[in-house]
């Protein structure tokens, strides 16, 4: 990243064009690095490291795959769609070059702790854009520090490569705002468009992008036409995912995994309202399998049992998705306690109680869990603020500011329907809500229209 990239105008009263010091941007990439590298060294220095979830067993059996030069399959060799290829992708070309493996995934590992290090000055040069220096400083230092970015980014998960592009999007629509070009645009819409391949949840962003272009784009360009052209140019990697699918599979989805999430959400309903659970078990992950279906029709009846559940029981449906999207923003992650800890204290879920001491018990690293937390709550909590104080704010402001917010409650909404896993889910959010904390805190300059 070339120096005078980092350019801002901030169109303040009495203030002077400033640019991101370049000092601060590569000072906040060394100690974020470091810090990621010591929790890797602890984990390592286990007997048994852990880099796998249970998630990481698909990405890496398609990514083995990839890198002998098969297409993406299940276990008996037939096409597969249960993760989309974005991330897989990556994974073979590190395990094609030597640099990593599925039985030794450390050189993954390392490439997800220099993305999620580059996230943390990149957020800070999001919030310099919108508020200048301080909260671009204190929305640095939280990520550095934030706990569950740091552990997501050592497990083989999607979450950092997804979340590192998505702050990379930002970074190319401030691009394109301030010199609305074709070139621009396309980079834009690359970024977009790559996000649902490496995770499902990002389906509809290139949608989201194109209204953000016509409701919130530069006066100086012709927004219908450069959002039309952003849609075209963004569908087409997810377009093409699509085609695939419903050549091979007889399905347009994504990912298989889409429809299973929606089946689990509603068989929770099902649970809670206490009726007599569907015969056939459709929120099964082996749902096809275990019906002998073909995998496109095993995704329709789950989709249909997730409409019928819903529209069955709206209030509990609320009620749950409420739920999940407070775990999002509330729960503490224990990853970054099995990573450094030999014997971690077990997890305990339940009452309030029990995680307070469950907190006690994890000793000094709890500190960081409770700030990790108050930045996902903060973050929350100060869009209301900054929403209000962007009427009076100038053009590029807020559209810088409608991004933010439009991307926090999509990410958060989209994720909400997602069951038990609420603490790998707002990793893509916290760089965010951690800019919109800083900004809510330390932003108190006015920033009026020309």
């Amino acid at each position: 990243m070339s120096h005078e990239r980092f350019t801002l105008d901030t169109s303040r009263p009495h203030s002077r064009r400033t640019r991101f010091p370049s000092a601060l941007f590569w000072s906040l990439f060394v100690t974020s690095l470091a810090l990621r590298l010591l929790v890797l060294g602890a984990n390592l220095h286990h007997p048994h490291p852990q880099f796998f979830e249970p998630d990481s067993t698909d990405y890496i059996r398609d990514a083995d795959d990839l890198s002998h030069g098969y297409g993406l399959r299940d276990l008996e060799g037939a096409p597969s769609m249960r993760r989309p290829p974005g991330y897989s992708a990556v994974l073979a070309i590190l395990f094609a070059l030597g640099l990593a493996s599925p039985t030794s995934p450390v050189g993954a590992i390392l490439l997800q702790l220099l993305l999620s290090a580059l996230s943390v000055p990149l957020a800070a040069w999001i919030a310099f854009q919108v508020g200048g220096m301080r909260p671009a400083l204190f929305a640095g230092i939280l990520l550095a520090l934030e706990p569950s970015g740091i552990a997501s980014a050592n497990y083989v998960m999607s979450e950092t490569l997804y979340t590192f592009t998505l702050l990379c999007a930002l970074v190319a629509w401030d691009r394109w705002w301030k010199g609305p070009k074709a070139d621009s645009l396309i980079l834009l819409a690359a970024l977009v468009g790559i996000l649902p391949l490496i995770r499902p949840a990002g389906t509809y962003l290139p949608i989201l992008f194109s209204l953000l272009i016509l409701g919130f784009g530069p006066t100086s360009s012709r927004r219908m036409r450069a959002a039309l052209l952003f849609l075209a140019l963004s569908l087409v990697p997810v377009g093409a995912w699509r085609a695939r699918n419903y050549v091979l599979l007889g399905s347009a989805e994504v990912s298989s995994i889409g429809p299973w999430v929606k089946a689990l959400f509603a068989h929770s309903l099902e649970v809670r309202a206490g009726d007599n659970p569907s015969p056939n078990a459709p929120w099964s992950q082996e749902f096809a399998e275990e019906q002998g279906l073909p995998v496109a029709r095993a995704m329709e009846l789950q989709n249909a049992y997730f409409r019928e559940e819903v529209a069955k029981h709206p209030l509990l449906a609320m009620e749950r998705f409420s739920l999940n999207a407070l775990a999002m923003v509330g729960v503490p992650n224990d990853r970054i306690v099995r990573l450094c800890r030999e014997d971690p204290p077990n997890f305990v879920g339940g009452s309030l109680g029990a995680r307070l001491v469950w907190l006690k018990e994890v000793g000094p690293i709890s500190v960081l869990l409770v700030m990790g937390m108050a930045v996902s709550l903060g973050g929350i909590a100060c869009l209301p603020l900054l929403l209000a104080r962007a009427r009076s704010w100038d053009p590029f402001h807020r559209s810088f500011l409608a991004c933010l917010v439009t991307l926090i409650l999509y990410q958060w909404a989209i994720s909400s329907l997602i069951q038990f896993q609420a603490d790998r889910y707002r990793i893509p959010m916290i760089p965010l809500l951690a800019v919109s904390l800083a900004l809510g805190v330390l932003d108190k300059v006015p920033r009026t229209q020309k």
